[in-house]
């Protein structure tokens, strides 16, 4: 996926200009921005916005940024390199711009610990229903072999020397190491993160059942990704008390969300 490959360096790739200290700003893409976009590397393809409309972007003055995803009707999910810790800004959904703040997961603390590499924003009001995307907290999902997608809104080329954003892709790899004292699913061939797939989605299942079981963190920019494990105690218990004081509900974490995708 360049993601087209989604592939992040061992570098965090925060798209263009990385430093996104300024305010927050997030969209969703309703339509493809560009159709006639070419596939530049094997394994990924173009997506349909439409059909991951719970997939937001950030946007900066440098023109990347990173992705993001609604789980809930007030919550964000990102990586934590991707904005300020306690960062303010506003997400744009279907024509409505609501005011957010994203707050880090308290394990994330470079350049000590990366792997915890979670955010969580909370919006001031409901977003209008998506639907939302499902987390994974089964820590048996995925398996070591096993086949997932990954989804960026990232850089186009091997190596992301391009350096574009803004285009949605997906593509599969594989599982070859399971998350052990750290955080980290790594995948390997097919797809890859990039520049500006920060903070997306990686997933289990398919387009129609499909559950979010990690935050896309960091790659080689070619075939070697490294996901930020969702299921994983340290996050679950994160969020979870996160969302009780915050009042919120995550789908497939707490037990009154609404509006999330079907199962």
């Amino acid at each position: 996926m360049s993601l087209k490959y989604i592939a992040f360096s061992v570098l965090f790739l925060a798209g263009v200009s990385a430093g996104l200290a300024q305010e927050i700003e997030l969209e969703t893409l309703e339509s493809l921005p560009s159709p006639d976009v070419q596939d530049q590397v094997i394994g990924g393809e173009k997506m349909d916005p439409a059909k991951w409309p719970a997939t937001l972007v950030f946007r900066n003055r440098g023109g990347g940024g990173c992705t993001a995803t609604a789980i809930g009707d007030r919550v964000i999910i990102t990586a934590a390199h991707c904005v300020d810790n306690g960062g303010t800004g506003a997400a744009r959904v279907k024509g409505q711009s609501i005011r957010l703040a994203c707050y880090h997961h308290p394990h994330y603390r470079p350049p000590q610990s990366y792997s915890a590499d979670f955010a969580l924003c909370l919006t001031e009001g409901q977003m209008p229903v998506l639907p939302f995307e499902v987390l994974n907290v089964d820590p048996s999902v995925p398996k070591l072999d096993a086949v997932v997608q990954l989804l960026g809104y990232g850089c186009l080329t091997i190596g992301g020397v391009d350096k574009t954003f803004g285009h949605l892709y997906g593509g599969t790899a594989k599982v070859v190491k399971m998350p052990g004292p750290g955080l980290y699913t790594v995948t390997e061939g097919g797809a890859a993160v990039c520049f500006g797939d920060s903070g997306g989605g990686s997933y289990v299942g398919d387009d129609v059942s499909r559950l979010l079981f990690a935050v896309n963190s960091r790659g080689n920019i070619k075939n070697r990704s490294f996901l930020s494990t969702i299921s994983s105690p340290i996050f679950l218990a994160w969020a979870e008390d996160w969302a009780v004081n915050n009042e919120v509900e995550i789908c497939g974490l707490t037990q009154n969300s609404a509006g999330c995708s079907e199962q």
